[in-house]
């Protein structure tokens, strides 16, 4: 069994920060939430995965949910998709921090994205409540988030990780569905082994991770 001190986390962190909000702001400005869509459209964010180059945005899909990727990053396009928004309970003054809980949203009507098992595709599901079960990480915990910076997202609620609960949104190929999923993914354990320098047979090195995007 492999230990974390083993393990190269550095690689496996910098990997995971693979996702970026307000890609089409000229400079970089703090993430402040809002708790509708309706609100406040100038806290819209688009969010695009580095791994692709491309957006992430809400789509129809005949398996798995409703969301696909952009054809491409042009101006036009990111403002298109400038669906996205962070919410917090209470509080919406003060801008988003890295390593709070936040419910992640697209748009307008069932906006909030929470873990939910389904038949195909990445286990998510849309709510028409908040969920505050997310949390934006790469940067010291307590410091405010801002547009154009790689960061990781982690979910709180997935399980069967065998450590830590949750697990990271990542970039993942798939027959059918959005190309999204987790690293508990079997598919991913090969980019993983590789990242990491040694055969990864558990998750002891999700602990320390978190902690490398989390200073």
């Amino acid at each position: 069994m492999s230990t974390a001190a083993t393990i190269n986390i550095q690689n496996i962190a910098t990997e995971l920060k693979q996702w970026r909000f307000g890609q089409g702001r000229p400079q970089p400005e703090l993430i402040y939430p809002k708790s509708v869509f309706e609100s406040r459209p100038d806290r819209n964010l688009s969010l695009k995965s580095l791994k692709l180059r491309k957006l992430l945005q809400y789509g129809e899909q005949n398996f798995g949910i409703n969301l696909i990727y952009s054809r491409d990053t042009e101006p036009a396009t990111e403002r298109a998709v400038r669906r996205w928004f962070l919410a917090r309970p209470g509080d919406q003054a003060r801008p988003v921090a890295f390593g709070e809980k936040v419910a992640l949203a697209n748009g307008r009507g069932d906006s909030f994205l929470r873990y939910s098992r389904r038949e195909f595709g990445i286990n998510l599901a849309w709510s028409k409540e908040p969920v505050y079960e997310w949390k934006i990480l790469g940067g010291a915990t307590g410091q405010p988030v801002r547009t154009g910076k790689d960061v990781a997202i982690f979910n709180m609620n997935v399980d069967g990780t065998g450590g830590p609960d949750g697990d990271f949104l990542i970039h993942l190929d798939r027959s059918v569905g959005c190309d999204i999923g987790w690293t508990t993914s079997p598919s991913w354990l090969d980019t993983l082994t590789r990242l990491a320098g040694v055969v990864i047979r558990d998750n002891s090195w999700r602990a320390a991770v978190l902690a490398a995007l989390s200073v």
